[in-house]
């Protein structure tokens, strides 16, 4: 089973992350801490913060937390560090970084009017968010991820070999 997450206000960026490598990512900055900390427990989900009284808060509610640093890519490699996550983007699981909702694959035709001519004349792959309508295709922003998420996967190698700290 894959893990859920609730994360704070200040992990915008992570929740995005998380969204395209298929987890079910809950993030609003509207969330309270009390809100934050119910969602996480009826869903029994990962609360993910760099807030100290929002995790102290949480644990004693019986919630996991996972205290995070600040750096994006020190959050992956300590969540795949951990066992949380693992550092690949799986299409097929993955959701909409804007609302979490898991992605349909979809026929070019069904989504030509909704994307730039330039994209529907060099790719064949789409996938529609059923909430929003927002269309998403394998370009150079997916290529670039890929590449960070294996320059990631290098560094959690080395420190799981004790090369580096």
């Amino acid at each position: 089973m894959r893990e859920s997450f609730v994360l704070d206000s200040m992990l915008g960026r992570l929740a995005k992350w998380l969204r395209i490598m298929g987890y079910d990512a809950v993030y609003s900055p509207r969330f309270s801490d009390e809100e934050l900390i119910d969602r996480a427990v009826k869903a029994r989900a990962i609360l993910l913060t760099r807030d100290k009284l929002l995790a102290r808060l949480a644990k004693l509610r019986g919630v996991k937390v996972v205290m995070l640093p600040e750096n994006l890519a020190e959050q992956l490699v300590e969540l795949a560090a951990l066992g949380y996550i693992e550092l690949r983007i799986d299409l097929s699981r993955t959701r909409c970084p804007i609302c979490n909702t898991r992605l349909t694959r979809t026929k070019k035709g069904q989504i030509i009017d909704m994307v730039p001519r330039g994209v529907a004349e060099r790719y064949d792959e789409f996938w529609l968010c059923p909430k929003c309508g927002k269309v998403y295709w394998p370009g150079s922003h997916l290529r670039s991820m890929v590449s960070f998420l294996e320059k990631l996967r290098v560094l959690k190698r080395q420190c799981n070999e004790g090369k580096i700290r």
